[in-house]
């Protein structure tokens, strides 16, 4: 059950903006409405809870003391703003430790990014900082207030940077990984969920190193306008997170995707 204080004892990522001097970062005084711990609902917190229905983001994770994984978000959310109109962002992780960070991008992308304490998520999530991290991102999968959901990865730009090379079919490399960037290709690939209505899935796989059936960061669903659907999603996201609670292996997260996402959109 979220913990919520009274009005002038937000945290940070849980108003309308946020104010910080060095790593102390702080609510402003007046932001929303009072609401009391059972008035909040969602997958999320406060801010998303009261953005109302119909809601269409990209969930991502955050975790680790790599820098590349917070920095990633200075590209990604203007670029959502650009390609993806009316979308929201959010941001699955443990605010506390990167307030320095996080607060500047919430003061300037208040109406796109949610920042969602997966310390403290509303009841009957709880706490989930025991859960595999690449999971978090997960969490809205078949929530009413969500019409559709993308998961990408912080430390792949998703849009416009490598958007040259994608037109020309060219690779960059990373880590000694070669990747492809997604960028306008991956817009007209989700164009298709975003059109239609009701149920659907997208699964991308775009490079010969794309050998698992489900890769963690390249998929989405939508699922508005089918209530039955809606609690099937749920209870499939939930048996995903249980599958990987005390856990913290790399890769895990895809494996679950194959056992357990991918027989459900092709059975």
């Amino acid at each position: 059950m979220i913990e919520l204080g009274p009005q002038e004892d937000l945290f940070w990522w849980e108003a309308d903006d946020c104010q910080c001097k060095d790593k102390d970062c702080r609510a402003p005084l007046v932001t929303f409405k009072n609401l009391t711990r059972n008035e909040v609902g969602g997958t999320c917190g406060r801010r998303s809870w009261t953005a109302g229905d119909g809601q269409r983001m990209l969930s991502f994770s955050l975790f680790g003391n790599n820098p590349e994984y917070w920095k990633g978000l200075e590209k990604i959310l203007p670029e959502v703003e650009e390609l993806y109109p009316g979308w929201k962002v959010r941001l699955y992780t443990n605010p506390r430790h990167y307030a320095a960070a996080l607060c500047p991008l919430l003061h300037r992308h208040k109406s796109l990014l949610h920042i969602c304490d997966v310390t403290n998520l509303p009841s009957p999530l709880g706490n989930l900082s025991n859960v595999h991290p690449m999971m978090w991102r997960m969490v809205p999968l078949g929530d009413p207030q969500v019409a559709a959901m993308m998961v990408r990865d912080t430390d792949s730009q998703l849009l416009t940077l490598m958007q040259r090379n994608v037109e020309e079919g060219q690779s960059f490399e990373m880590t000694g990984t070669t990747y492809f960037q997604v960028s306008r290709r991956e817009k007209e690939a989700v164009g298709g969920v975003a059109a239609h209505r009701g149920r659907c899935f997208h699964l991308m796989r775009d490079h010969p190193q794309h050998d698992v059936p489900v890769l963690g960061g390249m998929w989405g669903a939508r699922w508005d306008t089918d209530p039955a659907f809606t609690g099937k999603l749920r209870s499939l996201r939930d048996k995903m997170i249980a599958m990987s609670v005390g856990k913290r292996k790399y890769g895990l997260d895809q494996r679950i995707l194959q056992v357990k996402l991918h027989d459900f959109v092709f059975t």
